[in-house]
């Protein structure tokens, strides 16, 4: 018992020596400062910087987190502008709008502690997901697409919540093409890196407006279909 704590000790000291960026892309989202303030609180023992992509009408003023403004246009563009200045290895994305728990985030960061990428998987058994019967069928039928043409050998292939280390992409072309980087990300390290999976709770949007549309289903579809051409 007295080994079991002291080897317990020494796994926290290593999780909390851990540094890590965490890249949050952002338009209108009216409870950012509340999601900051959480993921500083769980994360107060660890040195971590926030980083807001943000392209709002109105720029938010934020304490607890570095603001820049978004020059390019798409969600992914917005996750890569936010890398390029982490001053970390550790590099963590996750959505503003809450539907990523932030209690999650010491999770994907200790996955992390043993592997290259981590994705915070949607379709584990022990997940929870509160999305609407629509849109969990959209999500579905994304991340079945998405594993066939790239043959991707993941649950979730198209997840928004996932951490690696920066290394991994510096001979990556990443182009940032639609709204999932994680997929793109995914299909340009694979079989290189070593990719783990873990449970997370996917909640449904209480407050403003989802950016999901029409528009960034054909960006995800020109996506798959990108990559899927290099491959040939």
């Amino acid at each position: 018992m007295v080994l079991f704590f002291f080897l317990r000790k020494i796994k926290v000291a290593k999780l909390m020596s851990m540094r890590v960026s965490i890249v949050i892309p952002t338009k209108d989202e009216p409870r950012i400062q509340e999601l900051v303030n959480e993921i500083n609180d769980n994360l107060q023992d660890f040195d971590h910087e926030i980083i807001i992509v943000d392209k709002s009408k109105k720029k938010p003023s934020l304490k607890g987190a570095i603001v820049i403004e978004q020059k390019t246009a798409g969600l992914a563009k917005a996750i890569l502008e936010g890398i390029r200045i982490a001053r970390y290895e550790n590099i963590l994305v996750m959505d503003g709008d809450f539907s990523h728990d932030p209690k999650d985030v010491k999770k994907l960061l200790e996955a992390l502690r043993y592997s290259e990428l981590v994705i915070g998987s949607k379709y584990l058994p022990a997940s929870r997901v509160e999305e609407s019967p629509v849109r969990k069928v959209i999500s579905r039928l994304a991340n079945i697409t998405a594993k066939i043409v790239l043959n991707l050998r993941v649950n979730d292939s198209i997840s928004g919540f996932f951490a690696f280390r920066k290394n991994i992409i510096k001979n990556c072309r990443m182009k940032g093409i639609g709204f999932k980087l994680s997929t793109e990300l995914l299909f340009r390290t694979k079989g290189k890196v070593k990719v783990e999976e873990v449970p997370i709770i996917f909640r449904k949007r209480r407050e403003g407006k989802s950016k999901f549309n029409v528009i960034e289903i054909f960006r995800f579809l020109n996506l798959l279909m990108k990559l899927r051409l290099e491959s040939i």
